[in-house]
């Protein structure tokens, strides 16, 4: 019999169940006047007269271009969303029961955030065209899933 100082010990190991972190997907582009779909992809933000504006979710896309336009002309941003209702209120309490209203800064104007990304898209693009932009002005960024 061995003594127990010289018995070897097997030590377990921990297990490592973590997976190797995946490569970030690369960033693609879509001007606004181009065909294509956003659905199904993960937003990286869009680019908008020179500056690029960082946006990780598309519920946030429409949020911060009306920030965007909110500072350039508050009156006209409120006359466009009275047009779009369901989307836009001053009110939160007349969206349909599943919205989410969010108050955008600087107004008192609130904005359904439970909108699809191509209903988003299709809001940017008609903001847009409302404040005299054309569609190639706007850039979506975003990454394939």
């Amino acid at each position: 019999m061995q003594p127990e100082s010289s018995k070897q010990i097997k030590v377990a190991q921990p297990r490592s169940d973590k997976k190797t972190p995946a490569k970030p997907a690369k960033t693609c582009e879509l001007r606004g006047d181009e065909k294509g779909s956003v659905t199904g992809t993960e937003c990286r933000g869009f680019k908008f007269k020179g500056k690029t504006y960082e946006v990780t979710v598309w519920n946030r896309f429409v949020l911060s271009l009306c920030q965007v336009l909110t500072s350039e002309d508050k009156r006209k941003l409120l006359a466009i969303a009275r047009t779009l209702d369901q989307r836009f209120s001053t009110d939160p309490a007349t969206f349909p029961k599943r919205a989410f209203p969010v108050k955008i800064l600087d107004s008192n104007l609130y904005m359904n955030k439970s909108l699809h990304a191509k209903e988003q898209k299709s809001i940017d693009l008609q903001l847009l065209c409302e404040f005299g932009y054309e569609p190639k002005d706007i850039v979506f960024l975003f990454a394939r899933k």
